[in-house]
């Protein structure tokens, strides 16, 4: 168990269901636990506000992904399905990944999804707008299965006369 570990777990430790924990370090929180706005953002958030915090950011995260995932298997398109899929898999394993490493399991480091506000999370936002595209009538992922046949908004007639 390495340093972050051990340090995380003692954060953890002493925190609380709603409220700030108790730190028995010799110097500050945020002077000890490393990255702790970035990487560790959630564990400064257990350590910060609580437990019920930091519940329901990760079920509200949960549940935008569980909606995606039942809104894909009505999907009719293959194509779309498979889209849909890959965007869940990739947020949901990164999360996963971050949440373990923010309860000091050094499994392997990742930020939670949406959080930090950086090329990442405009990266995240632009999956999860192109898994709701899937979604949409006119829709990015398209394949030939689908029985909707696209009909345009506009016809454009044209008559030709001759002068």
């Amino acid at each position: 168990m390495g340093y972050y570990a051990l340090t995380a777990r003692r954060a953890l430790a002493g925190a609380r269901w709603w409220g700030q924990g108790t730190w028995s370090g010799t110097s500050s929180y945020a002077g000890t636990m490393p990255c702790c706005e970035s990487d560790n953002l959630l564990t400064t958030l257990i350590h910060q506000l609580g437990w019920g915090p930091f519940l329901l950011v990760v079920l509200t995260f949960a549940v935008l992904l569980g909606w995606l995932a039942v809104r894909c298997l009505r999907q009719k398109s293959r194509l779309g399905q498979f889209l849909v899929i890959a965007v869940v898999m990739m947020l949901g394993i990164q999360a996963l990944f971050s949440v373990a490493w923010n309860l000091g399991f050094t499994w392997n480091s990742a930020l939670f999804p949406l959080m930090i506000g950086n090329t990442a999370s405009v990266v995240e936002m632009g999956l999860i707008g192109l898994a709701l595209s899937a979604f949409r009538g006119d829709s990015v992922a398209r394949d030939e299965s689908c029985d909707v046949q696209y009909r345009p908004r506009y016809r454009i007639r044209v008559h030709i006369e001759k002068l």
